[in-house]
């Protein structure tokens, strides 16, 4: 089409350009000109054909080349699309395969947690149900360990009845008997030792040395100051520690008493071990003036004593370990005073 145009764009311009020659031929030599011209004519024209016939000859030829490097490039450009588009869906297909075994790996790795710490849980709950049953043994051989310690408290209150003039010590085991606390249990077991010797120390177990917790009647000691007392210096009262069994001094001999308590005057002194559950938790200590009274006597109280605090203590401590607020202290409704206690047969 634009071929088309250009060589009517051609014509019009020769047929200009003959235009003034024809017109000057026509008026001066007629027919033999105008033949002149139509001839001229005919060849600029035939000339012009094939010119134009070449010239569209040659842009068919280019356009024709410039189509095939189009398809060709368009060729290259779907196939580089396609390798992309392929590159792309094998990289995704690894992406997604990477993916899928990560998630995997971590809902194995979640698997194995849970597993572990199910049966880590499961260990620990029957682990706690082994405590419990264990636990539930253990109250129940501390409430038979509290009912055979009433047991005994009563036998001896009832035995007591074939001593005389009971009425000071039985008075002392009822006030035992009232204490509320482990430290109120001490505290008035030192003082009850204190009215039947005279002067009464209590030492609680730490470890390799005694704690001086309660003394009355020493000069230049208060009653409440406590004093670490290493078994070395601690006299009978570390010999009642070692052997779990009262310890005696009598007046004038060369056994050893507790470096607080010596003295230039010569005394009598006991030392008891307060034991509970098998283990010696505390020693009582008292002496008196020797020959003022016969020291055996007094002695056998305080081993009484010294006994029965182990059971109110032992009581009191399965009160407190399993929360049972009813049970009274042992005996707390005993005999009359003039029928409590036979010395030293307090088990």
């Amino acid at each position: 089409m634009a071929s088309d145009e250009h060589i009517q764009i051609t014509v019009e311009r020769v047929l200009t350009g003959l235009r003034g020659p024809l017109e000057a031929a026509l008026r001066a030599d007629g027919d033999q000109a105008l033949e002149e011209v139509r001839r001229q004519s005919e060849e600029q024209l035939a000339q012009l054909r094939a010119d134009a016939k070449k010239e569209n000859d040659d842009l068919r030829t280019s356009a024709e080349t410039q189509i095939a490097e189009l398809k060709r490039m368009l060729d290259d450009i779907r196939s580089t699309a396609e390798q992309q588009i392929d590159t792309a869906r094998r990289t995704l297909e690894t992406e997604v395969a990477a993916v899928r075994t990560r998630a995997a790996a971590e809902v194995e790795d979640v698997k194995r947690t849970t597993d572990e710490r199910l049966r880590a849980v499961t260990r620990e709950l029957d682990t706690a149900r082994l405590q419990l049953e264990a636990a539930r043994a253990d109250v129940d051989a501390a409430w038979k360990d509290a009912d055979a310690a009433r047991k005994d408290a009563e036998s001896a209150r009832v035995d007591a009845a074939r001593i005389s003039k009971p009425e000071p010590l039985a008075g002392d085991l009822r006030f035992l008997d009232e204490a509320t606390s482990l430290s109120d249990v001490l505290e008035r077991l030192t003082q009850a030792a204190a009215r039947h010797a005279g002067r009464a120390a209590l030492f609680v177990v730490r470890d390799d040395r005694l704690r001086r917790w309660r003394a009355v009647g020493f000069a230049g000691h208060q009653p409440g100051e406590a004093i670490d007392v290493p078994l070395g210096e601690a006299g009978i009262a570390a010999d009642a520690l070692r052997d779990r069994r009262r310890t005696m001094r009598a007046a004038g001999d060369p056994g050893r008493v507790p470096a607080f308590a010596a003295g230039a005057d010569a005394r009598d002194a006991a030392a008891l071990p307060v034991v509970v559950a098998g283990a010696v938790v505390a020693v009582l200590y008292a002496d008196a003036p020797g020959g003022a009274a016969d020291p055996r006597r007094w002695q056998d109280d305080l081993d009484v004593l010294a006994r029965y605090t182990s059971r109110v203590l032992e009581t009191i401590t399965v009160q407190q370990a399993t929360g049972v607020r009813a049970v009274q202290a042992v005996a707390r409704h005993a005999q009359p005073a003039d029928a409590r206690l036979r010395s030293g047969e307090l088990a």
